[in-house]
């Protein structure tokens, strides 16, 4: 009786990706019918790559014939030490150089010896003081029209109405003509007219004693946030006085 051969039987092949190299996973070889021998698929391996390991992804090596695990952080968000901008890993292998995963708050500068962001306070401060000097501009708006030349007008009426008062309410008004143009408009008479101004003048000047209150109790006469311990000191400084200044 006639011997016959006995085809080998197919073998467990692994496949990995032909531009990075890494594990995709596992299929069996084929045979060749003429030789009887074992044919791999394009882009496989006998050699079984290693376990799983968290953070990591199998990657084989065909000159070496071997498989190693290498570093998968694709798709995490990284930020540039140098610059603090932000732009997503598509490649395997480590966090690259010069990025972080942890992103910045804003004023803060890379610490390479910490590996850390660092407040860079003074920056901060002088930032959060703008934000509240923008604001006592806008408790004032809310009492006054803005602008140096209706401010230089305002002056002008109110010494002129306090002259005016102090002079007796005089009947010719040739030297107060700020009080002249309003008579008929704001008052009927040029006394009227005065006694609302210097009314009007010294409510203001209560609510601006309240709106400097508030803003210096912040800033002082530096330009910055008085508060100098840390940014969660100067953010806090920054609110109390926002919300003392939205009040008023």
């Amino acid at each position: 009786m006639a011997k016959t051969n006995t085809p080998p039987t197919p073998i467990p092949v692994y496949h990995y990706d032909p531009d990075t190299l890494e594990y995709v996973g596992e299929g069996v070889s084929d045979i060749c019918q003429i030789e009887g021998t074992h044919l791999l698929p394009g882009y496989s391996t006998p050699v079984k790559p290693p376990a799983a390991v968290a953070g990591k992804v199998p990657v084989f090596d065909p000159a070496a014939d071997t498989w190693s695990q290498v570093e998968d952080h694709r798709g995490a968000m990284v930020y540039d030490t140098a610059t603090g901008d932000s732009s997503v890993i598509d490649l395997l292998g480590p966090i690259p150089t010069g990025k972080t995963t942890t992103a910045p708050l804003s004023f803060q500068t890379w610490d390479s010896n910490a590996g850390a962001w660092v407040d860079d306070l003074p920056a901060l401060k002088k930032a959060l003081c703008a934000e509240v000097e923008g604001e006592a501009e806008a408790a004032r708006l809310r009492y006054i029209t803005g602008g140096a030349g209706q401010a230089a007008v305002y002056m002008t009426k109110a010494d002129q109405a306090d002259a005016y008062k102090a002079a007796g309410y005089p009947a010719d008004t040739t030297a107060y003509p700020m009080i002249a143009a309003e008579v008929g408009i704001s008052g009927a008479t040029a006394q009227e007219v005065a006694d609302l101004i210097i009314a009007t003048r010294d409510g203001w000047l209560t609510i601006a004693s309240q709106i400097e209150a508030a803003r210096l109790g912040a800033t002082g006469s530096t330009g910055t946030i008085n508060v100098a311990a840390d940014r969660t000191a100067a953010e806090a400084a920054k609110d109390t006085a926002i919300a003392a200044l939205q009040a008023i």
